[in-house]
């Protein structure tokens, strides 16, 4: 389908019409190719960059997922919140959609997308209110869920609920625990060295094992001058 040469007008009308007849065809259990749903959502991007009233598409769009969602269509009300993190400015907008893709993680029980979405929900109070208890608290999930993956990661590989990509080794995973350890620590470090030491010392190890010398060696100074605030 070529957009670039008609008017947004005609563009937002193109899209309602696509989008009311993937609905349609969900509903009445008719089958869809996820591909060819997500092909064409990714054609309608430059729409959602620099309609008039985005915010209107964005929300129109958002309840059609959750209508998809009940129709038990979990994967393509997925890709529709991605589709939407990817391309929507408004920042309310963005946490709003997150949380509820981060829902829908949950719901089919997604550990990969879990953590992605906890870490969408992260930078965004890393962006509009950093090192507050928010940011700190989505933190902390981000950690936890970036943990589960780990420790299941063949459950977490095998739900991992995509078709445009292969989820990362195991290894890519403890790599961001580590980074991830690190960030929060350096947060927590002045106020609450207590708690940020043993972040510290987690993260040592994890680029003890996967030879990250850089990593181990900055982390290294950050746990001598936490330990001499703890004296």
């Amino acid at each position: 389908m070529k957009l670039q040469n008609l008017t947004p007008n005609k563009i937002e009308k193109n899209f309602e019409i696509y989008t009311n007849q993937i609905e349609k065809a969900l509903k009445k259990g008719q089958k869809t190719n996820l591909k060819d749903f997500t092909t064409q959502l990714h054609n309608y991007t430059a729409l959602f960059e620099r309609a008039p009233e985005t915010d209107k598409l964005v929300k129109k769009t958002s309840l059609m997922a959750e209508r998809i969602v009940g129709y038990g269509k979990l994967d393509f009300a997925s890709v529709i919140y991605s589709f939407l993190l990817k391309t929507v400015k408004n920042q309310k907008l963005i946490e709003d959609i997150a949380m509820k893709q981060l829902a829908l993680a949950k719901r089919i029980n997604d550990p990969i997308h879990i953590m992605a979405r906890t870490a969408d929900i992260r930078k965004i109070y890393q962006e509009i209110s950093p090192k507050s208890p928010e940011h700190i608290k989505w933190m902390r999930a981000e950690i936890k869920s970036i943990r589960r993956v780990i420790n299941h990661y063949e459950h977490s590989k095998n739900n991992y609920q995509t078709i445009t990509r292969n989820p990362q080794p195991k290894e890519f995973y403890e790599k961001l625990l580590g980074t991830t350890l690190v960030d929060l620590g350096k947060i927590l470090k002045q106020k609450e060295p207590k708690e940020a030491l043993p972040l510290f010392e987690e993260a040592q190890e994890i680029f003890k094992k996967q030879d990250m010398k850089d990593s181990l060696n900055f982390t290294k100074v950050l746990i001598q001058e936490t330990q001499e605030k703890l004296k």
